[in-house]
């Protein structure tokens, strides 16, 4: 053990001397320091090297973060477009369904204001009012009184608006010029109806008040996608 430390040891001084002569040193000291300095750029180079490092992960991850954004909002655009083109099929479903409602109700009430001539009592159309909720058709005069109804098979007896809302329904029947007219939803009987109006000049009115249960079916529908 004692050789091979000295041997060591003979080998630095030979490598210090081989320096000393290459470099033309005159002392110790100047070996000391060109030692010293080696050494410095041996962590300088340490660092630059870390420093290079550093910065080719930072440009390798630029586009791969990029490209990562882009993806994930890609898929978020993609989800909103799908979400959208969904609500808008059923946006014209449930017009679509609306719309054919309104049609059937305005042809129903239409068939029934030339009986309305005369009060009738028949069956198969008070059970056709009920399915299509119409609570009843009839021919108001100019001083709110009832001259002919249909009445529903859930009715008794026809029970006419209060006087403001009458008079907000013949300026809607006027505003249509003969037309068949459908105000928005009203308090009516203690529910929401909506009313199906047509002025029949000389101050008469054809009424029919619909209860919106149709078109509560359409939003349960909506909420549990059925539709």
């Amino acid at each position: 053990m004692q050789i091979a430390i000295f041997r060591l040891k003979q080998l630095e001084g030979l490598v210090m001397r081989i320096f000393a002569n290459t470099y033309n040193l005159r002392s110790a000291q100047e070996l000391s320091f060109i030692t010293q300095f080696q050494n410095k750029l041996r962590s300088v180079s340490l660092g630059v090297r870390g420093i290079l490092f550093i910065s080719l992960f930072l440009i390798a991850s630029i586009p791969i973060l990029t490209f990562a954004i882009w993806v994930e909002r890609s898929a978020v655009q993609k989800e909103i477009a799908a979400v959208t083109e969904k609500h808008l099929v059923v946006a014209k479903n449930m017009s679509a369904a609306i719309s054919r409602y309104v049609t059937d109700v305005k042809i129903v009430v239409s068939l029934l204001e030339k009986l309305t001539t005369h009060e009738i009592e028949d069956e198969p159309i008070s059970d056709r009012l009920d399915t299509i909720h119409i609570r009843y058709v009839a021919t108001i005069n100019s001083n709110d009184k009832i001259q002919s109804h249909i009445l529903s098979k859930s009715l008794k007896r026809a029970t006419l608006p209060d006087v403001a809302l009458m008079n907000k329904l013949r300026k809607i029947a006027v505003a249509a010029k003969g037309e068949f007219a459908i105000s928005g939803i009203q308090k009516f009987m203690g529910i929401p109806h909506f009313f199906i109006v047509r002025d029949l000049g000389q101050g008469r009115l054809l009424l029919a008040p619909v209860a919106p249960i149709y078109l509560d079916e359409i939003q349960k529908s909506i909420a549990f996608g059925h539709l």
